[in-house]
């Protein structure tokens, strides 16, 4: 099974992108085939060799690395269309050769102009084939008026039926499409001629892309067909609602800028139009477990939606589920340097719950490293409840006396002693502690922030917020 992703160098890629990149990567994992990327550059004027860059520094960062692309080779390259002209003219001038292609000297405002007139008239805009038929005069009067020419590829007149390996049967009658142009006026080849020569030559088996290229299948078929090459499997993906308005501005560059995990944006692009026969949300899809699941046909054909909120919690997933090393490690560079290593690993660990992305710590960092804390409107309510006001005081003896335990087990036992005292419940005696230490109601477990405090800090929050309660039972 020979799969490929081949995108255009005129931009960082985004989310859809890689979801394209990544069935096809899990699809040559599954079949033990084999991923090629190839660079799709004939735009000269939007090419970009740092984008092009991007791309595959992209790849690596996601841990979807191509077998054969510009930079390992293999045995069908080059991988750049760029480097690859020679190969579309040899293939051009075989179609000229056996009449299957013509020169078009129609120019662009005579093109849109009959666009719109036969848009006006109800009709198809397609390309009336003019040029089909010219004689030599009406060339070489073209020709001496200093026309240029594209090449049109000659579309038989006939029924294009094929099997879409996740829509089933799609059929087309070659008759909407008129003469597509195959190569352009600077002799780069376009989109269907380039990919069709491409795929052909590199022994693609199935090209697996979005739906926006199902009305280019048939023509690819019909080239593939007077080419005398045998056409692959196809199968056309659907769109996802929404991943334009809240994430098309930002590109991976951007995801691994904010300190995203490569692995969650690999897990949600999975989760769009497909999911793991074992239904789980959260995993790993360049795992055997995982890809060894995938099946083209079980790609939905309905459109999926971009969820903000299942996004986030995938996010915060992978993070809880990273080791304590791999967790530090990662964090590490959002830190300042000023804050000694036993204490950075602590604030790490104690921070875990509030991060989405590794950057995140930032905005946490202020609870750990500054003296005082502004409790938000759900703690203030947990500060001025029943509870607090006749429980509170006495938690904060229990714990000075136990010079406020870190240690899990003799903090439960503080704080159990006070449930058996006070009579309040011990999950809400650990949401006043929370409330005071951190200005929060939710978050990790209270033990991991109190290892990470200054013990004088802990001190100095617990006696200000029994001030407030005093102050609010006068």
């Amino acid at each position: 099974m020979r799969v490929r992703f081949a995108p255009s160098p005129t931009g960082y890629l985004h989310i859809g992108n890689i979801r394209t990149a990544l069935f096809n990567w899990m699809c040559a994992r599954r079949h033990k085939g084999t991923f090629i990327l190839r660079i799709e550059d004939t735009d000269v004027e939007r090419s970009k060799e740092e984008y092009e860059k991007r791309i595959l520094y992209d790849m690596k960062w996601l841990g979807i690395e191509a077998d054969e692309d510009c930079e390992r080779g293999g045995r069908f390259g080059p991988y750049r269309q760029s480097e690859r002209l020679d190969i579309y003219k040899e293939y051009l001038a075989r179609l000229m050769k056996d009449g299957k292609a013509y020169k078009c000297y129609c120019a662009e405002e005579e093109l849109e102009l009959r666009r719109k007139m036969a848009l006006a008239a109800g009709r198809p805009p397609v390309y009336d084939n003019r040029c089909r038929n010219l004689t030599d005069s009406q060339r070489v009067k073209y020709e001496s008026e200093g026309r240029k020419e594209t090449f049109r590829f000659i579309m038989p007149a006939k029924t294009v039926v094929f099997n879409d390996l996740i829509r089933g049967e799609i059929e087309f009658e070659s008759s909407l499409f008129g003469d597509p142009v195959i190569a352009k006026q600077d002799g780069t080849p376009t989109y269907n001629f380039s990919c069709v020569i491409d795929d052909a030559l590199m022994k693609i088996d199935l090209v697996l892309r979005g739906e926006g290229h199902i009305s280019n299948t048939p023509i690819q078929i019909l080239l593939y067909e007077a080419l005398g090459f045998k056409p692959p499997a196809f199968a056309h993906m659907s769109h996802t609602k929404g991943l334009s308005k809240r994430l098309g501005s930002r590109s991976i560059k951007d995801f691994e800028n904010e300190g995203y995990l490569p692995v969650t944006i690999l897990n949600y692009s999975a989760l769009l139009g497909w999911s793991p026969k074992d239904k789980r949300e959260v995993f790993d899809p360049r795992t055997p477990e995982i890809y060894e699941q995938f099946d083209v046909s079980d790609l939905s054909k309905a459109s999926s939606s971009f969820d903000e909120q299942k996004f986030e919690y995938i996010c915060r997933q992978h993070i809880r589920n990273l080791s304590d090393e791999e967790l530090c490690k990662k964090v590490e560079s959002y830190l300042p340097s000023n804050i000694s290593g036993e204490r950075r690993r602590k604030i790490i660990l104690a921070s875990r719950y509030y991060l989405v992305r590794l950057s995140d710590i930032e905005a946490v960092l202020p609870m750990f490293l500054e003296s005082d804390v502004e409790p938000d409107s759900e703690a203030l309510k947990t500060l001025t409840s029943d509870i607090a006001k006749s429980a509170y005081s006495l938690l904060v003896d229990k714990l000075l006396e136990a010079s406020v335990p870190s240690k899990r087990e003799r903090l439960l036992e503080v704080v159990n002693d006070v449930s058996l005292k006070s009579g309040a419940k011990v999950s809400k005696l650990f949401l006043l502690l929370r409330a005071a230490l951190t200005g929060r109601v939710q978050g990790p477990e209270i033990h991991l922030v109190i290892d990470a405090l200054d013990k004088d800090v802990v001190k100095m929050r617990l006696l200000k917020a029994r001030e407030y309660i005093k102050e609010e039972i006068r």
